[in-house]
């Protein structure tokens, strides 16, 4: 699965993915199963809350293999200054195969980096993303 952050203004952010610019590869630890949201279902690396009043909070990590330790420090300090902190969240729902099944939407999120970690030349970021109902389109 994809997931792309797109802010009021300026380019969508893919959360899932690599940064073609650095050469960073990434590793998703998103579960394919995100199609598949209920209130209070957990996956692995994956949890999803769902209050009563129909909020969403989704955690899930992203570890991404860089091209040198430099790279990974430098993409580990500039990273979460780089993700918007609102907008709407796009989930790209794929098979094994990379063939797209559907889209979702969570309208007017919030974005939330936390965690982050450099090892050598691998960083790791957590995303939080809050929201509300999950839509077939954006708007």
């Amino acid at each position: 699965m994809q997931v792309f952050i797109h802010p009021e203004s300026g380019p969508a952010l893919e959360l899932t993915g690599a940064d073609p610019a650095e050469g960073v590869d990434a590793a998703q630890d998103v579960a394919e199963t995100m199609l598949r949201i209920h209130e209070g279902v957990q996956f692995p690396d994956i949890t999803v809350e769902d209050g009563q009043n129909n909020r969403r909070t989704i955690t899930f990590a992203v570890t991404r293999e860089h091209a040198s330790p430099g790279l990974a420090a430098l993409y580990w300090m500039d990273h979460e200054s780089a993700v918007p902190r609102t907008g709407a969240v796009q989930f790209i729902i794929k098979e094994p195969g990379g063939a797209t099944v559907a889209q979702r939407w969570m309208r007017n999120a919030g974005i939330s980096t936390r965690r982050g970690t450099w090892s050598g030349c691998a960083t790791t970021h957590t995303y939080t993303i809050i929201g509300g109902r999950i839509y077939p389109t954006r708007t």
